[in-house]
């Protein structure tokens, strides 16, 4: 076996065992309160989800509307999939493409209103420039407490302490894996020359 079969033989043994023994890490997260004044809706479940697009005018991807939907004094969290949400590839793509897009975090109510939000660059959220380039994002995971979904003359209006992760793996670069291989290749040559001869 030549030098260089080796070395291309000790990336794929690196690259399977970060997968194994590494598994899946928080990238990032952000929190933030998400708060809507009055809304002319009755008293119901609300929603929160998050959606991307290249420019705010223009349609975005969705992850995760009208999958979860909260009650008033409740909490918990929610894993937003590639198995449960529609569109998840897609959003996880755009997510991870070196462009600093925007990142839009929108709320419902359920059977009234949805799509009402703040929106920001990815980077402004993630503090991370440009966005998760680099990564392979495998869920997103959304924090949800303290929900309050207050009554009012002018129908509802409703708040939430919500703290978004973005889970996955970071994805070596080329480079950087032949460089952790080269030890594994050396040791492995300098065996074979002592035991194959």
């Amino acid at each position: 076996m030549d030098f260089t079969r080796i070395v291309l033989h000790s990336v794929v043994i690196l690259v399977g065992f970060k997968s194994s023994v590494f598994g899946s890490m928080n990238l990032a997260q952000f929190s933030w309160i998400q708060e809507i004044g009055a809304a002319s809706c009755e008293p119901a479940p609300v929603e929160f989800y998050l959606a991307h697009a290249i420019d705010p005018s223009l349609n975005h991807v969705a992850l995760g509307q009208g999958l979860k939907y909260w009650d008033d004094e409740s909490s918990g969290s929610f894993d937003f999939t590639p198995q449960n949400s529609f569109g998840f590839d897609e959003f996880a793509m755009l997510l991870s493409d070196g462009s600093d897009d925007y990142l839009l975090l929108l709320t419902g109510i359920q059977g009234c209103l949805t799509g009402t939000g703040n929106g920001n660059n990815e980077s402004a959220w993630l503090q991370i420039a440009p966005d998760l380039l680099g990564n392979e994002i495998e869920y997103v995971r959304l924090i949800a407490e303290n929900i309050e979904v207050t009554p009012s003359s002018d129908g509802i209006s409703w708040r939430a302490d919500l703290t978004y992760q973005f889970w996955g793996t970071p994805v070596p670069e080329p480079a950087s894996l032949i460089i952790l291989a080269l030890p594994l290749a050396l040791s492995r040559r300098l065996r074979c020359r002592h035991y194959c001869q």
